[in-house]
């Protein structure tokens, strides 16, 4: 639309023209808000951090599995091995015991198998023999047995493992190695595994705390032996 304005100054007369339309409010363009950013998406979280169950292992066995003639549990071979190889263990040998020989307050091996099964290892190391020198072969083969037979069906899941019957530092009798035989049938006849390791304490009278025992250096020795092998074994 046009506006006219006429405009009388000192005689003149002055017409101003103005084409200026007014703003129709109706007609302006709103303007566009912007959309908001889209959140992006989740991003994948980490998972949980997961710790490793700890290996647990049991040893069973004889005096020299107890530790009979270290200065202390910590010089004994079977926690040793334990902490050398990060395992949590759990320890079940008792003085004068063996897979038949039994003592009045610890029975034989076989007789530990609750106990052991309680503690729900992953391994179990069977350890011992020279204790069943006096016992007749048929009766330690038939304990030896039985012992295996029970740790299977007790824990089907478990590794099971048999260790060579020592004697010492003086030469072994023909009946302890006749034992290792029998401990070796006995322990593969349930898928277990046998280790045929040659006694570190052979010859080595220095390693010994008196005439049955090893002392903390013998128990070094037998640790060192039994290591390697059985990360071999496990691994």
């Amino acid at each position: 639309m046009v506006v006219a304005a006429i405009l009388v100054v000192g005689g003149a007369v002055y017409v101003v023209m103005n084409n200026h339309a007014p703003e129709d409010a109706g007609n302006t363009i709103a303007s566009r808000t912007p959309a908001a950013p889209r959140s992006p998406p989740d991003a994948p979280r980490p998972a949980p951090t997961k710790h490793p169950k700890p290996t647990v292992v049991a040893f069973v066995g004889d005096d020299w599995t107890a530790g009979t003639g270290a200065s202390s549990n910590a010089k004994r071979f079977t926690t040793l091995v334990s902490k050398s190889l990060g395992f949590t263990e759990r320890n079940f040998g008792a003085d004068g015991t063996g897979y038949a020989k039994t003592s009045s307050d610890a029975g034989d091996f076989a007789s530990r198998v609750r106990d052991v099964a309680a503690a729900h290892p992953d391994i179990v190391v069977v350890s011992g023999g020279r204790n069943d020198n006096t016992n007749s072969l048929d009766t330690v083969s038939s304990r030896t047995h039985a012992l295996f037979d029970a740790l299977h069906e007790q824990l089907p899941h478990a590794t099971l493992v048999a260790i060579t019957p020592w004697w010492g530092d003086s030469d072994t009798p023909t009946q302890v190695t006749a034992i290792g035989q029998a401990v070796k049938q006995a322990v593969t006849s349930v898928g277990g595994s046998y280790l045929d390791i040659p006694d570190p304490i052979h010859h080595h009278p220095g390693f010994m705390a008196d005439a049955a025992d090893p002392d903390d250096d013998g128990y070094a020795a037998i640790a060192a032996a039994i290591e390697p092998k059985l990360k071999r074994l496990l691994d």
